[in-house]
């Protein structure tokens, strides 16, 4: 063999190793692991997507899906030479960019073959002259032995090579991208399911948290951002609006310095109404989010795209100091959140953003729940009522650590939302 043909099959072999490695880890995971792996499908695709974002523009996403198939399509760039080469080979050039890609993990797509080993994407490809043409191409990972593997990447090299020099049938505009999943399993099924639960529930925080999506669009049902309006009291603080069928759902927001905390608020009475969040939510974000940290050790969802995370999006890594100082800023922010709460009459139901799950495992969560739970216990937002002199609020303990406020033994059950079923005494 030439030298060149030498170097090819080394790529080769590492390219088909990677796969298989991550083949393996998938097929031979345990139940539980699949089911959350299968969680992460959605996302996965929508960050390649977001990725995709051409310049100074915004892209809109769509998901349809039916009981045996799923469609997930984007309007932004198609594919290029050097994208395909990526996704075939897992060989990603995201981690060396000089641009900032959010999934910067090429072995992220391969979690999507636990719903389809054989995915069809269409579209359209960029040739080098810049000018489009029609893209059909499948993706197979399928094979249980290791040379099939190595076979079959082989084989989508070749067509990718056939695909880089056609010169017919070329498209005035690009398409939209189509990746196409047939869903055959009914264990399957359940799990895509579940994604799209979690899908309906973080698209506010999704389309709030990152500036390159236009829309999120799944059975025709379309999510996109509304109305911000900025608070008069603090420049910080604003509501997001985000807009979907004939209704609505409403984030309160603050942000500094590449930090962005959130909540969901409802108003009523010309109130703002604290939402509680779902256990299911993930509580910390990298503009997406990290699947697994549902209990992690903040009241409410954070986000920075500046989080070193996990390989497997995840968690943020406990030891890393920028992870550290973007945590310090989110508990920051969150400490201005409640002196507003102490300082206005308009918020109410206080208790569903002061609820702390606590970690032993986790430096940066043990911090974190130490600060915030100390300056929660001396805030000025438990209402208490005093037939003499009305409804005020008080701190659960003054500036000297001592607890001022009885409160009502109750089950455990009950604990996390005393505030809004027990009116509480003050103590002599």
């Amino acid at each position: 063999m030439s030298n060149e043909e030498v170097l090819l099959n080394k790529v080769l072999d590492a390219s088909s190793n990677t796969i298989w490695d991550e083949l393996k880890k998938i097929r031979e995971s345990s139940e539980m692991e699949k089911k959350t792996i299968r969680r992460r499908w959605v996302w996965e695709l929508i960050q390649n997507a977001s990725d995709c974002t051409p310049k100074d523009k915004k892209i809109d996403i769509k998901i349809d899906y039916s009981d045996n198939q799923i469609i997930f399509s984007h309007n932004g760039l198609p594919f290029s030479y050097e994208n395909l080469l990526d996704l075939i080979t897992q060989i990603s050039s995201k981690q060396s960019s000089e641009e900032k890609k959010t999934g910067k993990f090429g072995t992220g797509f391969m979690s999507t073959h636990l719903l389809s080993e054989i995915v069809q994407i269409e579209g359209s490809f960029t040739q080098k002259d810049n000018r489009y043409t029609k893209l059909e191409f499948t993706v197979d990972r399928s094979g249980n032995e290791y040379s099939e593997i190595k076979n079959k990447t082989k084989t989508m090299l070749e067509q990718l090579d056939l695909l880089s020099k056609n010169q017919e049938e070329f498209q005035e505009k690009y398409v939209d991208t189509k990746f196409i999943y047939l869903i055959e399993d009914h264990d399957i099924r359940e799990a895509v399911e579940e994604g799209i639960v979690d899908l309906k529930e973080t698209i506010p925080y999704v389309l709030t948290f990152n500036e390159n999506i236009n829309s999120i669009t799944y059975n025709g049902n379309s999510y996109k951002k509304g109305t911000e309006k900025i608070s008069s009291e603090n420049d910080k603080l604003k509501a997001v609006r985000i807009n979907f069928s004939d209704s609505y759902k409403e984030l309160l927001v603050l942000n500094e310095n590449n930090v962005t905390i959130a909540c969901g608020i409802e108003r009523k009475d010309e109130k703002l109404h604290f939402l509680p969040i779902s256990s299911n939510m993930p509580k910390v974000f990298c503009e997406f989010p990290l699947l697994g940290t549902e209990e992690f050790s903040f009241p409410i969802v954070v986000n920075s795209n500046s989080f070193d995370v996990e390989r497997d999006r995840n968690a943020i890594r406990d030891s890393n100091q920028l992870n550290n100082e973007l945590i310090q800023v989110a508990i920051s922010l969150y400490k201005e959140l409640i002196d507003y709460c102490s300082k206005s009459e308009k918020t109410k139901n206080e208790f569903n953003i002061c609820i702390l799950n606590t970690s032993s495992s986790s430096t940066i969560q043990n911090n974190s729940y130490k600060e915030i739970k100390e300056f929660i216990d001396k805030s000025k937002i438990i209402p208490i009522h005093n037939y003499m002199e009305g409804s005020k609020r008080l701190a659960f303990k003054n500036s000297d650590g001592q607890v001022v406020i009885g409160i009502p033994s109750t089950e455990k059950r009950f604990i996390k939302t005393y505030f809004g079923i027990f009116y509480l005494i003050l103590t002599s």
